[in-house]
């Protein structure tokens, strides 16, 4: 699959030029959910050939996708930063290689959601369940990385000055 689209023009209607100007943001309600959803995903996980979003390739998939008309790089990361996403700097970037594990990872939340009695239990799922661990030995080296992520802690104030 091609990840090739279009580059959009700025204008001085852009979202950069004017952020805080209601009638700019109206053509862009809606997608917050989806930007920073999108923003927090994987390239891969939407068949695209890089590891991570840079702020021009992940504007140009919001176009691509429809989720916003037109936004600049500097538009969107004035977004997401409002919504509480940043780009952030791992020490160790750890992934599974296993192919069903988006599969087993949401069994796995589902029995302690079980577990937590915040799901009843259906016809054939346990109404008791037990954490065993079984991870083997892991040789810890560091792989450092960065990806958008939202902010945690203290740093989660989106009114905070940036550093």
């Amino acid at each position: 699959m091609p990840w090739t689209w279009p580059r959009t023009s700025s204008t001085a209607g852009d979202l950069a030029a004017c952020p805080d100007d209601p009638a700019v943001r109206a053509g862009h309600a809606g997608g917050e959910d989806r930007r920073s959803d999108v923003a927090k995903s994987k390239p891969a996980e939407h068949d695209l050939p890089f590891s991570t979003w840079s702020l021009t390739k992940l504007a140009d998939f919001l176009v691509a996708e429809g989720v916003v008309d037109d936004i600049s790089h500097e538009g969107l990361r004035i977004l997401l930063r409002e919504e509480g996403v940043s780009f952030q700097r791992l020490k160790t970037w750890k992934t599974s290689r296993d192919p069903d594990y988006a599969a087993k990872k949401a069994r796995v939340e589902h029995l302690y959601a079980i577990a937590d009695g915040e799901v009843i239990p259906e016809e054939g799922e346990p109404e008791v369940v037990f954490c065993i661990d079984e991870f083997g030995p892991l040789n810890l080296m560091p792989h450092p990385g960065r990806q958008w992520a939202e902010r945690g802690g203290k740093h989660k104030d989106p009114d905070r000055d940036p550093i």
